[in-house]
């Protein structure tokens, strides 16, 4: 809701399609640092599905809003007051979508096999790549070399390396109401004792790459070698067991897998 004229469209659409006079329904307004108190109306921004963020000038906040709640940090729109009111992510509301025509993109072979997995994962397709949450519980080794669910393409444990990326790691995270959820990040010196340096992003066959990315939670233990992302954006990641059993978000870059043939041998079409 960035202007008086989206705000008048909004109610027009919530009075033409909507049955009960109270119906409130979800925007794209979160609250931007976790830090400051939720009552700073210009603390709430428009947030887009691939993290970006863009601060308005223009707000409709109810008298009274937003208010100070550690809990309600996203911003929602009531039909009976014609208002924004913050509220917690738990409440259960309709939505109220907007489609721009200057983000209209191809539709991707990796995009229609993204969308249509089944309901048990929970999906997201941003920039080319194919974001899927797996809620099978594993252990990292057996997470690592799962990715493998879309047909014709090598996937490997999301890489999180910046607050975008993480911000679609959490939408997947709450959207499966998983508390955690494994990434591709990993201490692969298992005689280090530094928790805090020495974290790569790495895949089940490419070269391990060095991250300085790292959102802590809570301060890791020495003895963790691998990261999930849990509660508390935007603080979000934890160190944990590699052996222990969690969800998993799996990335699917619109890189085709190779076939191979006999012995393991490459082969080449024209």
């Amino acid at each position: 809701m960035r202007s008086a004229t989206v705000h008048a469209t909004i109610l027009q659409a919530a009075n033409t399609y909507t049955g009960s006079p109270n119906s409130c329904y979800w925007l794209g307004l979160e609250l931007i640092n976790s830090s400051t108190s939720t009552a700073v109306s210009t603390n709430y921004g428009d947030f887009y599905r691939n993290g970006t963020v863009v601060v308005p000038t223009y707000f409709s906040w109810n008298p009274g809003q937003p208010e100070n709640n550690a809990a309600y940090t996203v911003g929602s729109y009531c039909r009976s007051t014609n208002a924004n009111y913050n509220v917690p992510r738990t409440n259960v509301y309709s939505n109220i979508c907007e489609y721009e025509e200057e983000l209209k993109q191809p539709v991707t072979d990796l995009e229609q096999k993204c969308v249509n997995l089944t309901s048990s994962f929970k999906t997201l397709f941003l920039n080319g790549v194919c974001y899927v949450l797996d809620p099978a519980t594993k252990n990292y080794n057996d997470a690592k070399v799962s990715c493998n669910t879309l047909s014709g393409y090598n996937g490997h444990l999301a890489h999180v390396r910046s607050i975008s990326e993480l911000y679609v790691a959490e939408t997947l995270r709450y959207a499966a109401g998983v508390t955690y959820a494994r990434i591709g990040i990993e201490q692969t010196n298992l005689s280090s004792t530094d928790p805090n340096n020495g974290w790569y992003l790495t895949t089940p066959t490419n070269r391990s790459l060095l991250t300085t990315y790292l959102p802590w939670a809570t301060a890791p233990a020495a003895s963790m070698r691998t990261i999930a992302v849990t509660t508390g954006y935007p603080k979000s990641f934890t160190a944990v067991a590699s052996t222990t059993a969690y969800p998993f978000i799996c990335q699917y870059d619109n890189t085709p897998a190779i076939a191979t043939g006999r012995a393991g041998k490459s082969k080449y079409f024209l």
